[in-house]
């Protein structure tokens, strides 16, 4: 998983030139590593939310299908995140609306896999999209 900074620092004035390009370098050098390592089962997590302002969130979502390239399953966890808060004013126990609707959107992208808070909720939403493929 992408994250910028440390847990203690990510949120503290994130900023990228590219964020879409900073994510592929650090995939690129992350998934070297683990080949390195031996590590064959990698999935790429974008990290929303993680050192990421509103538009990088933005960003990176509109933008998944760049990094399919690496050929390895794309994970997205949007679930009750503050960029819903950012977009429509909304306490934390009310974005699902938010929450199904940013993943549907990863899914629309190529995201492949969804780290979800309302798993009942995202199945059914993942199978009434899966209905019009």
């Amino acid at each position: 998983m992408h994250k910028k900074g440390t847990t203690e620092t990510m949120q503290e004035k994130p900023f990228y030139d590219d964020v879409i390009f900073e994510v592929s370098s650090f995939f690129e050098e992350r998934i070297k590593k683990a080949k390195k390592f031996g590590i064959e089962n990698i999935v790429l997590d974008v990290g929303i939310g993680f050192g990421k302002r509103l538009e990088d969130n933005i960003a990176l979502i509109k933008n998944l299908e760049h990094f399919k390239r690496f050929g390895y399953p794309l994970l997205v966890g949007a679930s009750r995140k503050s960029m819903i808060d950012m977009i429509v004013k909304t306490p934390v126990e009310e974005r699902l609306a938010g929450s199904l609707s940013l993943h549907q959107m990863a899914l629309e992208n190529g995201a492949r896999i969804l780290r979800v808070h309302d798993v009942k909720e995202h199945k059914q939403m993942v199978e009434i999209v899966k209905a019009f493929s």
